[in-house]
């Protein structure tokens, strides 16, 4: 971030603290809220790294066997473009290989790429299943994305525990009833 863009997001939010404390009645004039500014554009620039990571080239294995690759329960946590408040949950990803399998831990940094930027948990899932489809060459990926938005936890309906799950498919042959059908066969039980 340039030195004026870093500048201008300060400002930006010691103005968004001025109107709490003149709107709304807080009391933010204490040492600790002084470096507020600072703190949350350090934590968005953390938060929002994904914009400004490249989607690497991984490294793929020749498999003997053409059976599904399962990760289940990738945590991930990502900041909703509504309101700015962060959804959390786990993401699946299921995938048959079509030019050999990636390595895993290609699988979690596409997710991580993915979920640390401004996100609608269908983009997410979407995004995270292209990506991977993009990497594997696979013949099909399945994501589904599973998460607690914070938005229903404590505003407006303030209901906790509701979780909201999307799935996305991708793939050369993502609208081929056979490869999904062999996807499901070969998941494991849980």
């Amino acid at each position: 971030m340039s030195e004026v863009a870093r500048q201008d997001a300060l400002e930006a939010v010691a103005t968004l603290l001025a109107w709490v404390e003149n709107e709304l009645g807080g009391e933010l004039s204490d040492d600790v809220r002084r470096r507020t500014p600072e703190r949350v554009v350090a934590a968005l620039s953390e938060l929002l790294g994904g914009y400004q990571t490249p989607p690497e080239e991984p490294v793929r294995y020749q498999p003997e066997q053409r059976t599904p690759v399962v990760l289940d329960e990738i945590g991930f946590a990502a900041l909703c473009e509504h309101h700015l408040l962060p959804f959390v949950g786990t993401v699946a990803v299921e995938y048959l290989p079509g030019a050999g399998v990636l390595g895993l831990s290609a699988i979690v940094r596409e997710v991580e790429r993915h979920a640390h930027r401004l996100q609608l948990q269908e983009r997410l899932t979407s995004d995270i299943a292209t990506g991977i489809a993009r990497l594997a060459r696979a013949r099909l990926v399945r994501v589904t994305v599973r998460a607690e938005h914070s938005c229903l936890a404590i505003r407006g309906v303030r209901r906790e525990g509701v979780i909201v799950t999307t799935q996305a498919l991708a793939g050369r042959e993502a609208a081929s009833p056979s490869a999904l059908a062999e996807l499901e066969r070969g998941r494991p039980p849980r």
